[in-house]
């Protein structure tokens, strides 16, 4: 997935369970192996501190597998558990991936290896996540674009459901050394920017409905425009909440997203946008779209922005828990295209939207539906 194409500038213990084993096959001494029935197999591994687990151990366990028998592999790492888990997560017959509070080393180790196997992962879940990157790994991995592999650029390209919640990049700190210096003034150039603008693979992800990259400080517009060289016909959710974005990136406000045909929701709320300034000039929305901006701090909706809004006839905006969010004409007149759409969404959405409104000197809370405020508010000046 081209989240992890680059590296962007992007318990407990478990119930004893009846192991299987198998004299050709490793121990996997950190993991209980379950068969669920004679087509499925669960992988629960359990890393705590001072352990470390190579995700070569369960290749190697999965690989004699008849091809009829799918695996679902769940790793958690507790007190700074580490793994070795190289993107783009290839592993015979496993369907299903989910890693939780890992510390990740040799995530660029396989950039230039074209496996040569179809990745059959149906799911990829990395929850709270730190990947351990040198500086001269990701020099070295930026330099020779042009030798990464096909499969390293699209990642698990067969996946219905990739979530990246809380993902973190480790760099160690700089020596000083004139070596180190170089590295890191020719990783902040423009020429480096510009190359890592300039499409390298178009990927197409032909299953996925469901993409999350949530909780990055990080999160940067070079993600987004890396993501419009690649095609994703069939996605339906795409969730950026709790990024700290402070602005709304210039190809969602415009909704240059022709790359995403399908979406029908965008989930942009719990950061830190003040303003819902969309660009819907001549936008033409074939379907239903929701853009949840709840828990942001936007204050106003202005005029154009309602009117090219009332022209999609499918756009919703979700302002609810905008604390500072202003009542104006705007935001009622919002409120009446909300009731035009006559469906459930737009309804909670109309339901819920409050503003704040200085009543000499005291700041009033009012609804959408609250009609004697609005017709104060709104009548006409002689």
């Amino acid at each position: 997935m081209v989240y992890l194409k680059i590296v962007p500038v992007f318990v407990g213990l478990y119930f004893l369970a009846h192991v299987y084993g198998h004299p050709a096959r490793p121990s996997l001494p950190l993991c209980e192996k379950t068969i669920k029935n004679k087509n499925e197999h669960e992988l629960w591994c359990l890393v705590a501190d001072g352990q470390h687990l190579n995700y070569d151990e369960i290749r190697t366990y999965t690989k004699p597998l008849p091809k009829n028998v799918k695996v679902n592999v769940t790793i958690n790492c507790i007190n700074d558990g580490i793994i070795r888990l190289p993107w783009p997560l290839y592993a015979s017959n496993v369907v299903s991936l989910h890693v939780s509070g890992c510390i990740n080393e040799g995530l660029l180790s396989e950039r230039t290896v074209n496996h040569g196997q179809r990745n059959e992962l149906r799911q990829v879940v990395f929850e709270n996540i730190r990947h351990r990157v040198t500086i001269s790994e990701l020099h070295d991995s930026i330099v020779n674009l042009q030798n990464m592999s096909t499969d390293y650029a699209c990642g698990p390209s067969n996946t219905v459901v990739q979530i990246y919640k809380n993902i973190q990049y480790l760099f160690p700190k700089s020596s000083g050394s004139l070596n180190d210096l170089i590295l890191l003034e020719e990783l902040m150039s423009e020429s480096t920017v510009d190359r890592l603008t300039q499409p390298q693979t178009i990927c197409r992800y032909p299953h996925l409905r469901l993409l999350e990259n949530s909780g990055s400080r990080s999160f940067s517009n070079f993600h987004l425009k890396t993501m419009e060289t690649n095609q994703y016909p069939k996605l339906r959710q795409y969730s950026l909440w709790n990024n700290s974005l402070p602005r709304l990136p210039a190809e969602i406000a415009s909704l240059q997203i022709d790359f995403l045909p399908s979406l029908t929701y965008l989930d942009l709320s719990r950061n830190e946008l003040t303003s819902a300034d969309f660009d819907l000039r001549g936008k033409l929305v074939k379907h239903k779209l929701l853009i949840n901006l709840q828990n942001n701090m936007i204050r106003e909706l202005n005029s154009r922005v309602v009117t090219d809004i009332a022209k999609t006839k499918g756009v919703i905006l979700d302002l609810r828990n905008n604390d500072q969010l202003q009542c104006s004409c705007d935001l009622f007149s919002y409120g009446d295209y909300l009731i035009s759409l006559k469906s459930n969404s737009a309804r909670a959405v109309y339901k819920g939207i409050t503003c704040e409104h200085n009543e000499q000197g005291t700041i009033i809370s009012h609804s959408l539906h609250d009609i004697a405020f609005r017709n104060e508010l709104c009548k006409p000046t002689n």
